[in-house]
């Protein structure tokens, strides 16, 4: 799976770094988006995409974003349990609300939360 992140996000960075933690059989590739020369290689993926949401490659071709890919993501390392409530139908359109106000908001909340 390859995960494009943005790099400047202290939350994306923070997800990236417990994603990378329990990835112990290194099935994740990280690519930040604010890495032009590896967004050349998926040009399905626009910057503008990229930087509004994460955006998860599966091995299958398929492309997953916004909340359905970080439940692939923590789902392929084995911390499915921490975002299954995202997958439950009757919260899935506040799970898709509640990433999309994050998304939007990202530095702000990172800013309120003191992260780095």
């Amino acid at each position: 799976m390859t995960l494009f992140y943005d790099g400047a996000c202290p939350i994306c960075l923070k997800n990236r770094r417990i994603l990378m933690h329990y990835d112990t059989h290194k099935k994740i590739h990280f690519i930040d988006i604010h890495d032009a020369s590896a967004l050349k290689d998926y040009p399905q993926l626009s910057t503008e995409q990229a930087a509004g949401k994460m955006h998860v490659l599966l091995p299958s071709g398929e492309w997953l974003s916004g909340i359905d890919a970080v439940h692939a993501a923590y789902q392929s390392v084995g911390l499915s349990s921490w975002v299954a409530w995202t997958r439950w139908s009757p919260l899935k359109p506040f799970a898709n609300r509640l990433y999309a106000f994050i998304a939007a908001n990202r530095m702000k909340i990172s800013r309120w939360f003191h992260l780095r």
